[in-house]
């Protein structure tokens, strides 16, 4: 409706002296091609020179391509789908393509908040061929009209649609004489089935997140089972069939970034686990080797006194739990990072 009262020019021409008419009615068409909106505009030719003219090449089919006129608030790419309110904004794609294709996408501008300006008289297609002049009036200099060699006048066909437009409020309102379908029934048929239709698509993209959730949970457990057994194979055993029940449980409930950082921590602590074990193995072989020489060479040592004024070793002889000993393998971690960062000695304590 906004192109009602809104000019007809020739070929967007901005100049004043080429508007040659004006738009008096618009209506929206649908049919089995889509929809499309049906102007009636009116030539002044008693009061231009140009409309006079551009009436003519109308009734000759040489002018019989039209092509409408608007503003925009925005438009949007319709291949990435970017907004933009002014040219320089321009996507690549509407930028070096707008009207071809990329791969086979055709690429065009898809305006939003549309107001019509205006009309343009065209002497060949414009940017859709299918705008066209349906019919055209005939007409005396002194305004007067005469018969339609195409149809109804401008103004017979205004008036006709006027004249449908009142028929069917009345139709609407009388129900039709009982033939027409009741309009209402059928529309709270249709809202109830629409209501209907989304109840089930709510319920099976409910089902379909539960699946999803336990499929999730089925792989996490089985990721932390995997980690567990290297974890005793490693030599950790755990105190009970519970304590290992609740730590299989707090590592199925873990996201990815943090099982993957708990993993790290488990290999960490079996490595330094495992070159402790060598160590000790190192230190006992030689241990015994030289209480072999010390044999073969007869030597006698005193006996060692308990007051030999050393103080002996402290040793945590207390059974940890294993939250214990992974906060003790995340910090060592921790220490590790930062003094390989900083350049600084590791801390042991």
């Amino acid at each position: 409706m906004t192109a009602i009262n809104k000019k007809i020019d020739l070929k967007h021409s901005q100049d004043f002296t080429d508007i040659v008419g004006g738009i008096v009615g618009a209506d929206y068409v649908e049919d089995e091609s889509g929809g499309r909106i049906e102007c009636a505009g009116e030539l002044y030719v008693s009061d231009s020179p140009h409309a006079q003219l551009a009436y003519k090449l109308i009734r000759k089919g040489i002018i019989s391509q039209v092509s409408m006129e608007c503003d925009y608030e925005e438009g949007e790419c319709s291949v990435c789908g970017k907004r933009v309110v002014s040219k320089s904004d321009y996507c690549v794609h509407l930028r070096k393509n707008k009207g071809g294709e990329i791969q086979g996408q055709p690429v065009y501008e898809i305006l939003h908040g549309v107001t019509f300006t205006g009309l343009g008289l065209l002497d060949r297609k414009g940017a859709d061929e299918n705008a066209r002049i349906l019919k055209v009036a005939a007409a005396e200099n002194d305004g007067s009209t005469t018969h339609s060699e195409g149809g109804p006048t401008m103004d017979e066909k205004h008036k006709e649609t006027e004249e449908r437009a009142v028929e069917a409020a009345k139709k609407k309102d009388d129900g039709g004489g009982g033939t027409a379908p009741d309009d209402k029934t059928r529309l709270k048929e249709l809202e109830r089935e629409n209501k209907e239709l989304k109840q089930q698509v709510l319920a099976l993209q409910k089902q379909l997140e539960e699946l999803e959730a336990e499929k999730k949970a089925a792989a996490n457990r089985s990721r932390a089972q995997k980690l567990l057994r290297k974890i005793e194979k490693s030599g950790l055993a755990f105190e009970s069939d519970e304590d290992r029940e609740q730590e299989l449980s707090r590592l199925a409930g873990l996201s990815d970034d943090a099982f993957a950082a708990s993993e790290a921590a488990f290999e960490r602590m079996m490595k330094a686990g495992s070159r402790g074990h060598s160590e000790d193995k190192g230190a006992k072989d030689r241990g015994a080797g030289a209480e072999t020489t010390k044999a073969s060479c007869g030597c006698d040592d005193p006996p060692l006194r308990s007051d030999a004024g050393v103080r002996p070793k402290d040793v945590e002889d207390k059974k940890t739990s294993l939250e214990d000993r992974l906060k003790s393998g995340f910090m060592a971690a921790y220490r590790q990072r930062v003094a390989t960062a900083t350049g600084e000695p590791v801390s042991t304590n």
